[in-house]
C-alpha cells in the first residue's frame, strides 16, 4: 500500500486545510446568496465583492467560529468543553454565539468598506436590531441557524476527509486557490480605488 506523505509540519497542514474549508464555504455561500436573491428577493445581482463565485465573509466567519467555540457537539470556551450534559442549552448557546460572532465580522467588514472606500456592499433597511444598516436581527438569526446546522452536520465529515488527503493534494489546491484569490482581490480593490465603485460582472449589468 502506498503511504501518504505527511512530512509537512502539522501547522502548515492545518493552515491549508482550514483555508480550503473557508474557500469551500465561501463558494457554497455564494450559491446560497445567488439563489436567495434570484428566487426569493426577485432581484438577481452580483453577490459578493470579488469576481470569483465566493463570499469570503462566510468562510472567514465559519473558521473563526470553529477556533473560538468549536462545533455544537464539542462546544468550548477558552479551550474547555462546556455544557457537556445539557445538549439543548449547548445548542442554544452555540446558535447565539455563532450568530453574534458572524454579525461582528459582518459589521466590521461593512464599516471598513463604508469608511475607507465609501461604499456599501449590502444594506439592511429598517428592521429590528438594525445597526448602521450593516447588521440586523433577521440576518443574524439566519447566520445562527445556517452556521449551527453546517457545523453540526457537514463540518466534521469535510474536516476528516481533508485530513486524509496527502500533502501534495492539499498543497496543489491551496496554492491554486490562494493565487486566484490574491489576483481577484488585487484586481477588485484596484478597480475600486480607480473608479470609486465596485466592479460588477457584465452579466448583472
Amino acid at each position: 500500500m502506498k503511504q501518504q506523505n505527511h512530512t509537512l509540519p502539522s501547522v502548515a497542514r492545518r493552515i491549508m486545510i482550514f483555508f480550503l474549508i473557508g474557500m469551500l464555504v465561501s463558494f457554497l455561500s455564494w450559491i446560497w446568496e445567488t439563489l436567495d436573491a434570484t428566487f426569493f428577493l426577485k432581484s438577481p445581482n452580483d453577490r459578493g465583492f470579488l469576481t470569483m463565485p465566493i463570499c469570503p465573509i462566510y468562510g472567514v466567519s465559519l473558521v473563526l467560529i470553529y477556533f473560538l467555540i468549536g462545533t455544537p457537539r464539542t462546544m468550548r470556551l477558552l479551550k474547555k468543553e462546556i455544557l457537556t450534559k445539557r445538549p439543548l442549552l449547548r445548542y442554544a448557546l452555540y446558535f447565539v454565539l455563532s450568530a453574534l460572532i458572524a454579525s461582528v465580522v459582518e459589521l466590521l467588514t461593512g464599516i471598513l468598506f463604508k469608511e475607507v472606500f465609501g461604499i456599501y456592499l449590502w444594506y439592511y433597511r429598517g428592521g429590528v436590531g438594525n445597526i448602521l444598516g450593516l447588521v440586523a436581527l433577521k440576518p443574524a438569526i439566519k447566520w445562527g441557524v445556517a452556521l449551527t446546522a453546517f457545523m453540526r452536520l457537514v463540518f466534521d465529515p469535510i474536516l476528516r476527509w481533508l485530513y486524509k488527503r496527502s500533502n501534495r493534494a492539499l498543497a496543489i489546491w491551496f496554492w491554486i486557490l490562494l493565487a486566484l484569490l490574491l489576483i481577484d482581490t488585487t484586481f477588485n480593490f484596484t478597480y475600486l480605488l480607480i473608479h470609486g465603485v465596485r466592479y460588477k460582472l457584465p452579466f448583472y449589468q
